[in-house]
């Protein structure tokens, strides 16, 4: 009841206005309130007997306070007795948060119309360094002692820091280290608050060696111990030293006694305001008996919990057998110790004993304590002798090596692709397509095909997978004259990823209607989600074009995203979630070998920048082999620039798959084609006199009208009806995309079993 006198002369004075209505249930601390509420003139509500759900809000609230004062305690392995400050600091964080229910706002800004300040937000729990001076009795005192933070002080602009004396001190100036918390070593929930002691390491002299070669390797973790089980259930929670022996025992145990003085009030604090001891455990000998503590403590909150009249248990330390060494922080300390040292050499040893490197001059650093120089006193670096995969040349290097032997037993690289490896042999011809140590080889001679691998297997440790089914998380299916390219597992292990595998199901990838900006609702609280889901769906669109445009349209919010773009990214993925058989098919026609693509262009389609949107496929004997969604580097000034440049894009896409196909030996059945639904655009294409009309377009994407001139391009026009290329410049209707999406090749498996997946694939025109 005087809480709730206080609180109401709080909001009375501070936010000038008045409590009309509280809502509890009828337990027996608020009976109270019956009688004075109507005098204050405020309503009181009570819930249901035993129906807590009434009170909904409140419930759900402490069980947020609950759980985030859960989450602090573990993270730091805090005392129990501590809760009340965790509790403190929990809440102080939640309402500094923002949260949906308030619009992306946080309850401190609902309440102040003021951003709160984030600069003094410290984590909870860690080590910190007050300034002590004006509290020490001499002036040879030290000025500051490790603390533990305990939160933000409800009456100071301050740090509330616990000493391991026991008292809490309230700075402004205060040094944190948030990477060290004093308690995360403590197995006790109820241990004196102390400094942490430095970890133990025993030698015993009767230890044999486990490693005997430079490829063994031995991991010792401070927890790999056995610690004997204590004679009483009352000394179970001892903080016990970790020792790496089998089966030690405990020779001796040190006995303290602490005390915690009690000074004057000031701007200390205390953490308890009871005298705790602990008797001396029955049934122990003299070397297993427990310390005796006694702490005096004032009061930091006004309720006497039974958690406050437990037990401190002392630590009790395993002595070592053959001397104790503290566990060296740098290798200068280490070199200090003989026996470090003899340990780092053998370390070192090994590592020279393996050929992992030789001291040569390139660009690592010898390691510390290890450093060795010419005679002239020249300093010397490390070069590796194997690259490896965390090392950026290490890519390089491996493709260095495997060119040169495929070039040694007679594979030319592709000028179009140097991932492309070609061989030819009279009427036989193989390929060796390359992705780091992942390689594809093919070709029209099983023989041949087989001869290569067995090349390849002499040189290098490799391992035949037989007919290609999986590669890079695509699925490949052979279905008839068809090949089915699918990333199913891959969606499927997105979807799991996010929970989203019983998510409704959406038949467009995104809303025709939806125009997304910069601005598109409160800015997300972690981007992370955002900026992980996006890059997932980018690889899901080697084998889904039909998610091009979604995807490259969300990709440009990846700086700062939105709510908004986020509901986008997962209604993609409920579309995904409906099509998971679909997949990218490649199928053998009576088509001509021939290229055919499309270029369209959505003028000025962003709404942040004004820059268009470029859309562009293009065909291989009827099936789709390369495609594009991307908005363009510059403002364009007119529609017909706008569709030029889409123009220019797929007209260097044609001419690299016309290299790269006259490197695999593959002539094509005419000339490429390219079909365009912007008159304009066609004929800039067409016509070599410079007007001053086109002298606003760069000069770059003249590379269209060059080609065109030399017949190695062909330029027509297409009704934007039938221009499909639509479906990668904005987004479509469900009717409009379903036949993008047929257009496309994109099928599901059952229809390429059925002989349907190629009724409406490509375009055909005379």
């Amino acid at each position: 009841m005087h809480a709730f006198h206080l609180f109401h002369t709080f909001v009375k004075t501070q936010f000038e206005t008045e409590i009309k209505e509280l809502q509890t249930d009828w337990s027996g601390e608020y009976r109270p309130f019956t009688a004075i509420l109507p005098n204050m003139g405020v309503h009181h509500r009570l819930t249901c007997p035993h129906t807590s759900e009434q009170n909904g809000v409140v419930e759900r609230k402490h069980r947020h306070v609950i759980e985030s004062t859960l989450v602090l305690m573990a993270q730091d392995s805090l005392p129990l007795r501590f809760w009340s400050y965790v509790v403190s600091t929990s809440v102080y964080l939640i309402n500094r948060m923002p949260t949906k229910v308030l619009d992306g706002k946080s309850p401190f800004e609902a309440l102040y119309n003021k951003l709160p300040d984030y600069s003094g937000v410290r984590v909870f729990g860690c080590r910190c360094f007050p300034h002590l001076r004006m509290f020490q009795q001499h002036k040879l005192d030290f000025r500051s002692q490790p603390c533990t933070f305990l939160g933000y002080s409800a009456h100071h602009k301050g740090y509330q820091c616990l000493a391991p004396s026991g008292k809490i001190f309230i700075s402004r100036h205060v040094v944190f280290d948030e990477s060290c918390f004093p308690f995360a070593g403590s197995s006790d929930k109820t241990t004196k608050t102390g400094q942490m002691s430095p970890r133990k390491l025993t030698h015993i002299k009767d230890a044999h060696r486990v490693c005997a070669r430079a490829d063994d390797y031995m991991n010792i973790g401070e927890n790999h111990i056995h610690v004997p089980s204590p004679r009483n259930n009352s000394v179970r929670d001892s903080e016990l030293m970790n020792q790496s022996a089998g089966d030690g025992n405990v020779n001796s145990a040190r006995h303290d006694t602490v005390d915690s003085d009690i000074e004057g009030a000031g701007i200390e604090q205390y953490a308890h305001d009871e005298n705790v001891a602990v008797d001396e455990q029955q049934g122990l000998t003299q070397s297993d008996s427990e310390d005796v503590v006694s702490s005096k403590v004032a009061p930091s909150h006004h309720m006497i919990t039974r958690s406050k009249r437990g037990i401190f248990k002392p630590k009790v330390y395993l002595s070592m057998q053959d001397g104790e060494e503290e566990e060296p922080h740098s290798i200068q300390d280490a070199l200090q110790s003989d026996k470090w040292k003899a340990a780092v050499q053998e370390e070192y040893d090994a590592l020279v004993r393996n050929n992992t490197w030789t001291l040569e001059e390139v660009y690592m650093q010898q390691p510390q304590g290890f450093e060795e120089v010419e005679s002239d006193r020249t300093p010397l670096v490390c070069k590796l002798n194997r690259a490896l995969y965390g090392l950026r040349q290490a890519p390089r290097n491996w493709y260095v090596k495997l060119k040169e032997h495929l070039v040694h037993i007679g594979f030319e690289v592709s000028l179009a692709d140097c991932s492309l490896f070609v061989m030819r042999r009279e009427k036989f011809v193989v390929y060796v397509l390359v992705y780091v140590d992942d390689i594809i080889v093919t070709g029209n001679s099983v023989c041949k095909v087989e001869e290569v691998v067995s090349l390849l297997g002499e040189k290098y440790s490799l391992k035949d997978l037989g007919q290609l089914n999986f590669f890079l998380g695509i699925e490949v299916k052979y279905v008839g004259d068809s090949i089915f390219l699918s990333q199913k597992k891959y969606i499927m292990e997105l979807l799991g990823r996010v929970q989203m595998s019983k998510a409704t199901l959406m038949p467009t990838p995104m809303v025709s209607s939806l125009k997304l900006t910069k601005e598109a609702g409160s800015p997300l609280v972690d981007p992370k989600e955002y900026r992980s889901l996006v890059g997932s769906l980018l690889y899901a669109c080697h084998t889904r074009p039909d998610i091009a445009y979604s995807v490259n349209k969300l990709a440009q919010f990846m700086h700062a995203p939105c709510e908004q773009h986020l509901s986008a990214v997962k209604r993609v993925l409920r579309y995904l979630n409906g099509t998971l058989d679909h997949g990218l098919v490649l199928s053998r026609n009576d088509s001509p070998l021939q290229i055919t693509a499309f270029a369209d262009a959505d003028w000025a389609g962003s709404m942040d920048d004004r820059r268009s949107i470029s859309g562009n496929y293009l065909y291989l004997a009827g099936n789709l082999i390369v495609w594009s969604s991307k908005k363009q580097k510059t403002i364009s000034r007119s529609t017909t620039k706008a569709e030029y440049k889409s123009l220019a894009d797929v007209s260097s896409d044609a001419t690299w798959v016309a290299a790269l196909l006259d490197s695999m030996g593959i002539e094509l059945q005419g000339t490429p084609v390219i079909w365009c639904d912007n008159s304009s655009a066609i004929s800039m294409s067409a016509n070599l006199i410079y007007h001053a009309k086109t002298k606003h377009v760069e000069l770059d994407v003249h590379f269209v009208r060059e080609n065109v001139a030399t017949n190695k391009l062909k330029v027509n026009y297409v009704p934007s009806s039938h221009q499909v290329a639509d479906g990668f410049t904005k987004a479509l209707s469900k009717d409009y995309f379903n036949v993008f999406r047929q257009r496309l090749g994109v099928v599901s498996l059952k229809e390429v079993e059925d002989g349907r997946s190629m009724e409406h694939i490509g375009w055909t025109t005379s």
